[in-house]
């Protein structure tokens, strides 16, 4: 019995990048093929606890599983935050600004670079690490796009901005 169970046991196809795009800093998101399920079987419940590996890594379940009828098949989703170096752009050189946008905060800007097209650029912009030339690690206040790329604005608190 037990080996007629594991010959129905699901598995997924290789995985593959969902798109090229970036979701966030260091982060893609990927897609398998789900295999060997039973027509008298659940396919949600199946695609939900079957573990894929991606990269090295178990993936004990999909954050998603997507049913495509009977000529493409069920796929499941994963995001993958890890060795994906395309997917982490860097501050450029830091501008400090003034202290008018916020009393008793400075604000800084600087430039995403090596950035991939394609990719969500303004969630990108928001959760790309960066740290200001005082050495303080600040998560980016705003981002904007402009014709010279996008642009991290951080407002940080600052004793020599008066308040007023």
């Amino acid at each position: 019995m037990e080996n007629e169970r594991n010959k129905h046991k699901p598995f997924w196809g290789p995985p593959r990048r969902a798109s090229d795009r970036c979701l966030t800093y260091g982060t893609r998101e990927y897609t398998a093929k789900l295999y060997n399920i039973l027509t008298t079987e659940t396919w949600a419940d199946k695609c939900a606890n079957t573990s894929i590996e991606i990269k090295g890594r178990t993936h004990a379940r999909p954050i998603r599983c997507q049913d495509y009828g009977s000529d493409r098949g069920i796929y499941g989703y994963w995001l993958v935050n890890y060795d994906e170096p395309e997917c982490k752009p860097i501050w450029d050189q830091f501008w400090k600004k003034g202290c008018d946008h916020l009393p008793g905060h400075r604000r800084w800007e600087s430039i995403l670079s090596n950035t991939y097209s394609n990719s969500d650029m303004p969630e990108v912009c928001r959760s790309t690490p960066g740290t200001l030339p005082s050495g303080e690690h600040f998560t980016t206040s705003t981002c904007i796009g402009s014709w010279r790329g996008w642009i991290g604005q951080w407002d940080v608190p600052d004793s020599s901005c008066a308040w007023e």
